[in-house]
């Protein structure tokens, strides 16, 4: 029997309570005992030690691989891609641009009705770059995919919509136990895709638009932990290779320079009339 979360929880007592409430403005029962019962703290993602809620590169890798074939692809568009498990059932093949290796999330599949519904936020509308063999295992997914009405990308078997319980049992967690990992969420996917993108060095406007989320200060309120940990951020290297462009000049730093009387040209380098040299003063065009 698969354990109900708390938000499952949470709202079944809210929903007792209502009944009781009812029942009781009715006279049927003497009081609400629901209202002394208190909901399920929601668990956060920093309630949780870091390595119990993400799923290491090695560890992504043994779950693909333990995955059943017909699930691979899925599975890979949940941990690099960090689709919410509504979107990825709800993707199409018209959606889908595999030659510029991207998705266009522009629907969920409603968990409780089965209906295909937009995101919530304009926002969730977005493209989803993959990598490129996260987009391979998707071509050969696409020759044997069930053909349904809808025309999903990971339908059941009849081509229909495939039940998210199902896929969290039958898919996601038999996978799990296959390669021998420990029990995370199907939602942890996407945290671990997420931090995948900022140890690339990935800036946070763009993973922020990768996850769906409303603006930047929802992605760093989620993890600015894991930006403040990236121990490099390459922003010197990056902008050296600006000013070296926009200037047409490498300065180049010499270890006596505090006591260097003066500028010493170097070299000449491309561009009109540049030359590359200790003095910023000098680095413009020759007349």
């Amino acid at each position: 029997m698969e354990r109900a979360g708390t938000r499952s929880v949470n709202k079944a007592i809210g929903a007792l309570r209502t009944l009781l409430k009812f029942a009781q403005s009715r006279g049927y029962v003497s009081q609400n005992v629901a209202t002394y019962v208190k909901k399920l703290k929601v668990q956060s993602l920093l309630d949780r030690p870091l390595a119990e809620a993400v799923l290491t590169p090695p560890e992504i890798t043994a779950l693909l691989e333990a995955a059943d074939p017909d699930w691979r692809a899925a599975l890979g568009v949940l941990a690099f891609g960090g689709l919410r498990l509504g979107e990825l059932l709800g993707l199409q093949w018209t959606d889908v641009e595999l030659d510029r290796r991207r998705i266009l999330v522009r629907r969920q599949l409603c968990g409780q009705s089965g209906e295909l519904r937009e995101p919530k936020t304009k926002a969730g509308t977005r493209f989803v770059e993959l990598p490129g063999f996260a987009i391979s295992e998707l071509r050969t997914w696409k020759l044997r995919c069930p053909k349904g009405e809808l025309d999903l990308c990971f339908p059941n078997r009849d081509g229909g919509a495939m039940d998210q319980f199902n896929f969290r049992a039958r898919v996601f967690y038999a996978a799990l136990r296959r390669a021998k990992l420990r029990r995370v969420k199907v939602h942890d996917l996407r945290h671990g895709a997420a931090s995948l993108m900022i140890a690339a060095g990935c800036d946070i406007a763009s993973v922020s638009r990768q996850l769906g989320h409303a603006n930047v200060a929802v992605t760093l309120g989620i993890y600015s932990h894991w930006f403040q940990k990236r121990s490099e951020s390459g922003l010197g290297s990056q902008l050296e290779a600006f000013l070296a462009k926009e200037n047409g000049c490498v300065l180049v730093a010499r270890e006596d320079l505090a006591q260097a009387p003066s500028a010493e040209v170097i070299d000449k380098t491309h561009g009109p009339g540049r030359i590359r040299t200790y003095d910023q003063g000098i680095m413009s065009p020759l007349h």
